[in-house]
């Protein structure tokens, strides 16, 4: 965390992020600040943070466990929640939805791999979790999962992903 103001103590205006959000204590802490804390009898500045073109009144700036803290009002620490956006893609396979079929190998130098379909099908699976959990808060997240090539040889594959209306 870079303090600012200890290199232009009149800068006005700098651009950061928000490290945390604190909804009970109503705080919110950002990597760096030109905000100067409560210290000495001195005040702490006031002013405020734009946020996607939203002006979030600073009540206080003050130091809590050697950071420092914005204090913000009940209203506007609300605000920065539903500003908060994002996207997440995973990366899973076609076998972490559906079981190999052994017979796919025949012929070829490759085989089955138990754990590979475990290991795909748990990252679908949180995928959807994570989609669930985080999609309240304005951050989507998907999971993208490529299948196989489609040749001649018989491909029960092929069977199951028109019967799951994949392809």
């Amino acid at each position: 965390m870079a303090n600012l103001f200890e290199e232009n103590s009149y800068l006005k205006e700098f651009k950061t992020k928000i490290e945390k959000i604190n909804r009970e204590e109503k705080y919110i802490k950002l990597i760096d600040t030109a905000f100067y804390a409560k210290s000495g009898g001195q005040p702490g500045d006031k002013g405020e943070i734009i946020v996607d073109d939203q002006k979030i009144e600073v009540l206080d700036t003050i130091k809590k466990d050697g950071d420092i803290i914005n204090v913000l009002n009940d209203k506007d620490i609300d605000e920065i929640k539903e500003n908060i956006k994002g996207n997440v893609v995973l990366l899973g396979s076609i076998y972490g939805l559906i079981g190999q079929d052994p017979d796919n190998y025949d012929n070829t130098s490759n085989s089955e791999n138990v754990s590979y379909s475990a290991i795909k099908g748990g990252i679908v699976n949180y995928s959807r979790i994570a989609a669930s959990y985080f999609g309240r808060n304005g951050i989507r997240v998907n999971c993208i999962c490529p299948g196989g090539i489609l040749d001649k040889k018989k491909n029960i594959l092929v069977k199951i992903l028109n019967f799951l209306k994949v392809i």
